[in-house]
């Protein structure tokens, strides 16, 4: 993990698969705050933090330093851990999870429609390392060991982050 909070705000960006403009645009900032931070020019304040983690949809704990507090009800990146089954003989795992998807053959006159984002209920399968993404039938299988730079030209969707799912959603039966 990296040092900076600076650094980690950057790596958390590009685990998230977007740019410095996109992450200001969800900030309601500019690029070049977004560069004046990741560079280390500033240090964040707390609201700019809280900021931050808004608009990378990662806990503030992730950049701050604290990866305890990746426990439940947090967003934990693929890239640091995957779901775990609490026992021996499940291999599935309730979860929910932040995709992102991009269309490669979208129309170069409305880029902000080439990239979406949303949040979903999910299994995945810890043995297959795969997330059954959905709801109702209309679940997608999406790889968790995908790798977003290594996309051969196509579109696709991806899963950034995981958190364990509340209790609130009750029990869900393996796919």
């Amino acid at each position: 993990m990296s040092d900076s909070i600076g650094e980690k705000i950057r790596a958390a960006r590009k685990d998230a698969h977007i740019t410095q403009i996109q992450l200001a645009k969800r900030m309601g900032v500019t690029k070049q705050t977004v560069s004046l931070y990741e560079n280390g020019g500033a240090n964040p304040t707390t609201k700019m933090l809280a900021k931050f983690a808004a608009g990378l949809k990662v806990p503030v704990g992730l950049l701050v330093g604290d990866e305890e507090g990746q426990l439940a009800g947090q967003w934990v990146s693929i890239k640091t851990r995957l779901p775990e089954s609490d026992k021996e003989d499940e291999i599935f795992v309730p979860c929910l999870v932040n995709v992102i998807t991009w269309d490669l053959e979208c129309s170069p006159f409305y880029p902000d429609e080439s990239y979406g984002e949303y949040v979903s209920p999910a299994m995945y399968d810890t043995e297959q390392k795969t997330f059954s993404v959905g709801w109702d039938g209309c679940s997608r299988i999406i790889n968790a060991l995908l790798d977003p730079e290594n996309t051969e030209g196509r579109s696709g969707s991806r899963v950034t982050h995981w958190m364990e799912l509340p209790a609130a959603f009750g029990f869900w039966e393996a796919p």
